[in-house]
C-alpha cells in the first residue's frame, strides 16, 4: 500500500512540473514582407510541398514571425501563420515615425494596400482628410484612416506635431546598361529585367548595397552601386529639365482592352486596343489611364498596362542618316539597346519606316517619330542602308506572301477544368500556352494568313474537337502549342517539336529551326511523339513544347512577354520557311 501511493504521489508531482514549464514565445515581430508576385500561395509549412492555406495578391504586406532556409513565417490579418517564398516577396524594415497625425494636402489621394504604386487601392483620400501616421518606407507612409491601414505617398502628405518624416533623397539615376533588376536584395533572387543609364528610379529603401525601387509599373531591387542619389532640389531640376525630353509610355498586357470616354467602368466604348500596343500616357485618375486614340481622348484601365519613361533625344543634324529601314512584321520590339534582353521602347508594324542612325552588330540604331532613339533587329526589317554598312548586316528573311490565304490552325493547348502541367512557381501551362498562341495568332493575321484558334479563352476543348476543327477547316497546317515539366529531374530545360506521320517531319524540321534561331533555351530536336492531336490528324501537324516549367529558372522566362514574343516569332518564321 505504501509503495502504491508514493508511486502516485510520484506521477502527480512529474505532471505539475510539466505544466508549469514556461511556454516557448514566437520571434519578435520586427520586420514585414511585401509580395512581388502577382499572386502568391501561402502554404502550410516551409516547403513546396506543404498544402495551401490561400492566396495573397501582389502589394500586401504581412509581419514576418521567423526565417527556415527560404521561407517566411508570417503573420496574416486573421491572425493564422502561413509560410510565403523568399524569392517571391521582398524584406522590409520600416522606419518608425509614428506618434502624430498627418492632413492630405490634394484631392484623390490613393490609399494603397502596400508601399508601391503597383500595390492595389484600397480608397481614395480627399483634402484635408486627417490620418494616423503609423511609419514610413521610402517615400510611403502607412497611415490609419478611420479604422483601416494602408500606404500613401509622403509627397501628399503635410505632418503635425513631433512627426518628423524623413526627407532624405527618394530619386536616383542609373549610371550603367544593362543592370539587373531583381525580386530581392540578393545576387542570387531571379532578374526579372534590367535598366540602362539614364534611367530615374524612384527610391522606396536601400538594404545592404541594394536598391529597392519603382519606375512606373516597374519595381524590384538594384546594386546600389549602380546608381547616383540626388538630392530634392537636384532631383526636381533634373526632372524639369527632362520635362520636354521625357514622356510616359504604356503598353497594353492582355489580349484586348476597351476604351472608354470616361474614367469608369461606365463609361461608353469608344475602341479598343490590343496585346502589345504602345501609346502615349498624358494623364492618370483613379488607376485609369489618358490617352489619345485616333486624336480623340479616351481612358482605358491602368491595371492593364504596364507603363515606362522613354527619354527622347535631339533630332540629328541632316545628312547624319544612314538610309533607312523598313518594318517587316506587326508587332516589332524597338528596344532601349542592341540586344534581345534590352528593355522595349516601343512597337512598330509592317510598313513603318525610320531613318538609321547607326549599326550595332546586328542590329540598327534608328531615329524614332518623337525624335527618340531605339535599336532594331537587322533580321526583323529591310533596308536602304548604304552597301558598305550592309554587307556587315544579316540578310533580312523573305516576303511573307507565302502564309497569304493559307489556313493554319493554333491549337492553344489545354484549359478549363485542364489546366495542364504547373511550374516550379506555381504557374499553369493553359495559361502560358493561350498567352503565347494569341501572339503567334496576331503575327500570322497580319501576314494573310486565315487563322483559327482551337480555344481564344479559358475553356476545355476535347482532343477529338480540336483535330475536327483543323479537318473540317481543311487546315495547310496546325500548330499545337505546350509548355514541359520534368517534377523528377528540375534541371532540364529547353524546347521539343513532336510530329507523328512522315508528312509532318518536314513542317516540324522548319518550325524548330524557326524556334532555335529565335531563342536562347537549348535546343532538345524534332521527335516522334504519339500525341491524339497529330496522330489523328492527317495533314500537316506539330505539337511544341516551348520550354520546361519545372526548371526554376526557364519557368520565370517563359513568364516574359519577351520569351512569348521571341518564341512564337520563331514559329512564324518556320511557317515562312514551309510555305515557300
Amino acid at each position: 500500500m505504501g509503495r502504491k501511493l508514493t508511486f502516485i504521489l510520484l506521477i502527480l508531482l512529474l505532471t505539475c512540473t510539466g505544466f508549469n514549464q514556461p511556454v516557448k514565445k514566437v520571434q519578435a515581430e520586427t520586420s514585414k514582407v511585401t509580395v512581388n508576385a502577382s499572386v502568391l500561395n501561402i502554404r502550410k509549412g516551409p516547403g513546396l510541398s506543404y498544402p495551401i492555406l490561400k492566396q495573397v495578391q501582389k502589394g500586401d504586406q504581412f509581419t514576418v514571425l521567423q526565417k527556415k532556409n527560404d521561407w517566411y513565417e508570417i503573420k496574416m490579418p486573421s491572425g493564422d501563420t502561413g509560410w510565403a517564398a523568399s524569392w517571391l516577396v521582398s524584406l522590409n524594415e520600416s522606419n518608425t515615425v509614428g506618434g502624430g497625425t498627418g492632413t492630405v494636402t490634394v484631392d484623390g489621394v490613393r490609399l494603397r494596400s502596400g508601399p508601391s504604386s503597383d500595390s492595389s487601392i484600397l480608397r481614395v483620400l480627399q483634402k484635408d482628410q486627417v490620418v494616423t501616421i503609423q511609419s514610413q518606407n521610402g517615400n510611403w507612409v502607412r497611415v490609419t484612416v478611420d479604422g483601416g491601414n494602408g500606404w500613401i505617398s509622403k509627397d501628399f502628405l503635410s505632418s503635425k506635431e513631433k512627426v518628423s518624416i524623413q526627407s532624405s533623397s527618394s530619386k536616383g539615376i542609373v549610371t550603367v546598361d544593362n543592370l539587373n533588376i531583381r525580386t530581392s536584395p540578393t545576387i542570387s533572387s531571379s532578374v526579372i529585367g534590367s535598366l540602362n543609364t539614364g534611367n530615374e528610379l524612384n527610391i522606396l529603401e536601400e538594404q545592404n548595397g541594394w536598391v529597392h525601387f519603382t519606375m512606373g509599373a516597374l519595381e524590384g531591387w538594384v546594386s546600389s552601386q549602380y546608381v547616383q542619389k540626388v538630392s530634392g532640389n537636384e532631383g526636381n531640376q533634373n526632372t524639369q529639365s527632362k520635362n520636354s525630353n521625357q514622356k510616359m509610355t504604356g503598353t497594353v498586357n492582355v489580349n484586348s482592352i476597351n476604351v472608354r470616354s470616361k474614367p469608369s467602368l461606365d463609361g461608353k466604348i469608344i475602341g479598343s486596343i490590343t496585346s502589345g500596343q504602345s501609346f502615349e500616357i498624358e494623364k492618370e485618375e483613379n488607376n485609369w489611364i489618358e490617352i489619345k486614340l485616333n486624336n480623340q481622348i479616351g481612358w482605358i484601365a491602368g491595371w492593364y498596362v504596364n507603363k515606362s519613361t522613354q527619354s527622347t533625344v535631339t533630332a540629328p543634324q541632316k545628312g547624319s542618316q544612314k538610309g533607312s529601314v523598313t518594318i517587316l512584321y506587326n508587332g516589332t520590339n524597338l528596344r532601349g539597346n542592341a540586344t534581345t534582353n534590352s528593355s522595349i521602347l516601343s512597337r512598330a508594324n509592317a510598313g513603318d519606316s525610320f531613318n538609321i542612325l547607326d549599326t550595332v552588330n546586328d542590329w540598327y540604331k534608328i531615329q524614332l517619330k518623337n525624335g527618340g532613339i531605339a535599336y532594331v533587329a537587322s533580321w526583323l526589317v529591310s533596308s536602304s542602308e548604304t552597301k558598305s554598312k550592309s554587307s556587315e548586316m544579316n540578310t533580312p528573311p523573305s516576303t511573307t506572301g507565302g502564309l497569304k490565304g493559307k489556313i493554319i490552325v493554333i491549337d492553344p493547348g489545354h484549359g478549363g477544368q485542364d489546366k495542364g502541367t504547373s511550374g516550379y512557381r506555381g504557374t499553369f501551362e493553359k495559361n502560358i500556352t493561350l498567352s503565347t498562341a494569341m501572339k503567334l495568332y496576331q503575327k500570322l493575321k497580319n501576314a494573310g494568313a486565315n487563322v483559327i484558334l482551337t480555344r481564344s479563352d479559358d475553356h476545355y476543348i476535347s482532343l477529338p474537337a480540336r483535330v475536327g476543327i483543323a479537318q473540317n477547316n481543311h487546315a495547310d497546317a496546325f500548330i499545337s502549342i505546350h509548355f514541359d515539366s520534368l517534377k523528377e529531374d528540375q534541371s532540364v530545360t529547353g524546347h521539343t517539336t513532336y510530329y507523328y506521320h512522315e508528312n509532318q517531319k518536314e513542317l516540324a524540321n522548319d518550325i524548330d529551326q524557326g524556334i532555335s534561331a529565335s531563342v536562347s533555351v537549348k535546343d532538345r530536336g524534332v521527335r516522334f511523339g504519339d500525341f491524339h492531336v497529330i496522330r489523328e490528324n492527317s495533314g500537316p501537324a506539330v505539337l511544341t513544347e516551348l520550354g520546361y516549367l519545372s526548371n526554376p529558372n526557364e519557368e520565370l522566362l517563359i513568364n516574359t512577354q519577351q520569351y512569348q514574343e521571341l518564341v512564337s516569332t520563331g514559329i512564324y518564321n518556320g511557317l515562312v520557311e514551309y510555305f515557300k
